[in-house]
């Protein structure tokens, strides 16, 4: 059978991403930070763009006559003073910023320097010194005291003099060769350590991280009571001498991009844009499209307008909709920022989405890589966005809130005889109104790090 071409119409919507489209949703998912970073490149590659110019008011002949309507529009908005989005001029002292924290390059110099000060051999000190770089992450040595000696060509007393010399700055006990010989050494300069409990640290230590001190006592033939001694010592241990020391380790400062500010009547929400360049257009450029006569140039230039027009409109339609979606996002957790964590409700993208008549995609780029600074801290505004579980309430209870209710309760249970992961169940659903099966208590107790009833059981002492 010979087969025959046919030709079709139809009426078929489709989003067609233009450039101009695709430059908005990239301007909208970005960081206060990253915006910067952003109108940075583009005002490399539109001659048009300044940053931090402010214009003055023309005086004389008047400088738009015989532009366009659109040059005549552009000049109108620039000389308008910038839109506030939460009604009111943005106070001048912000919040303070929160910060990821970790010891870097400063701190491995202050450790350089106390080694220096001490009173010992430059020999011994220059030795400690290549030890301090050995570190890892942890504070602790990776190789054997032969291992090393080898390596730096010196004796292995030398490398036991710089080892002690390293696990005498602060931070205490430095240069130990693991968890066990960190916690044995944190015990014995505390005066606390006995020789039981050196060899339990050692031998057993696995096991007592798992609460398992009636294994741990049979082994040894001890009492069960004193390997629940040395584990109430060992949880108030720091887990490892060195922290976050780490060579080339740098801080990661957070802006956030919305403030939500109490006020007598409720609460304030304002977009922070004080990390943001304000744009200026270049007054040459303008001057040049005003004199020139070359149809090329005037054509060049009114593009380069063009595109930072659109530039311009697309900053403000992240600011209208940073700013509704935050307003959503406090109306929607409001128990979160009156009563804290533990009221923390069920929101989906869907119900904001809804609520301002958007697309719910439109609402997941607005709060990606974006912080809310909050009267109760920063959190990511992705945070904000939970499922939950049924409460006695009626609006639910999101997970953080349950997770809270869970602490709550194993604040008060009675360590010779913690409750189960059903018995949890059912004390939330009779004092907190909560629904929740026996398995996802259990699965909010890991993820909270909480062990199980058998690991939380303590021995009278």
């Amino acid at each position: 059978m010979p087969k025959k071409l046919k030709l079709n119409l139809e009426h078929a919507p489709r989003l067609v991403v233009t450039p101009k489209l695709r430059q908005a949703l990239t301007i909208l998912q970005l960081s206060a930070y990253d915006l910067a970073n952003y109108l940075q490149q583009e005002m490399a590659a539109n001659p048009v763009l300044e940053v931090d110019r402010p214009w003055e008011e023309p005086s004389g002949d008047n400088p738009y006559e015989g532009l366009d309507t659109f040059s005549q529009e552009w000049l109108e908005y620039w000389f308008e003073e910038p839109p506030l989005v939460s009604g009111r001029k943005e106070p001048t002292n912000l919040l303070p910023m929160d910060r990821w924290s970790g010891l870097g390059q400063e701190e491995m110099q202050e450790l350089v320097l106390q080694i220096r000060t001490l009173a010992v051999s430059p020999q011994l000190q220059e030795l400690a010194v290549t030890l301090l770089e050995q570190l890892d992450c942890s504070g602790f040595l990776p190789c054997s005291d032969e291992e090393l000696a080898q390596a730096l060509d010196t004796t292995v007393e030398n490398i036991l003099g710089a080892r002690r010399l390293l696990q005498s700055l602060e931070p205490r006990g430095l240069g130990c060769y693991g968890l066990a010989d960190y916690l044995c050494f944190e015990l014995r300069a505390r005066g606390q350590l006995r020789p039981r409990w050196e060899q339990a640290i050692r031998a057993y230590l696995p096991l007592l991280a798992e609460g398992r001190v009636n294994q741990v006592a049979t082994a040894l033939a001890c009492p069960v009571a004193e390997m629940q001694e040395l584990l109430e010592l060992l949880k108030e241990l720091p887990p490892r001498p060195g922290g976050k020391l780490a060579t080339g380790h740098h801080n990661q400062f957070i802006l956030p991009d919305v403030m939500v500010i109490k006020e007598l009547e409720g609460y304030e929400i304002i977009v922070n844009e004080r990390s943001v360049p304000r744009l200026a257009l270049s007054p040459y450029y303008l001057r040049l499209l005003q004199e020139t006569d070359d149809p090329e140039v005037r054509s060049y230039i009114g593009e380069r307008l063009r595109a930072a027009a659109w530039l311009v409109r697309s900053l403000e339609q992240r600011r209208q909709t940073l700013y509704n979606v935050a307003l959503a996002i406090v109306a929607g957790q409001h128990d979160f920022f009156e009563y804290g964590l533990g009221a923390l409700r069920p929101l989906t993208l869907s119900q904001v989405a809804a609520s301002l008549s958007i697309h719910e995609s439109t609402v997941s780029r607005a709060v990606a890589n974006k912080y809310m600074q909050t009267p109760r801290g920063m959190y990511p505004m992705r945070f904000f966005f939970t499922s939950g579980v049924a409460d006695s309430s009626g609006l639910g209870l999101a997970k953080e809130g349950v997770q809270t209710a869970i602490r709550e309760l194993l604040a008060r249970e009675d360590g010779s005889a913690p409750w189960s992961d059903q018995q949890i169940a059912d004390l939330l659903r009779k004092e907190k109104g909560i629904t929740i099966s026996r398995r996802t208590v259990g699965k909010y107790r890991e993820e909270m790090g909480i062990l199980s009833s058998r690991h939380r059981k303590r021995f009278h002492m």
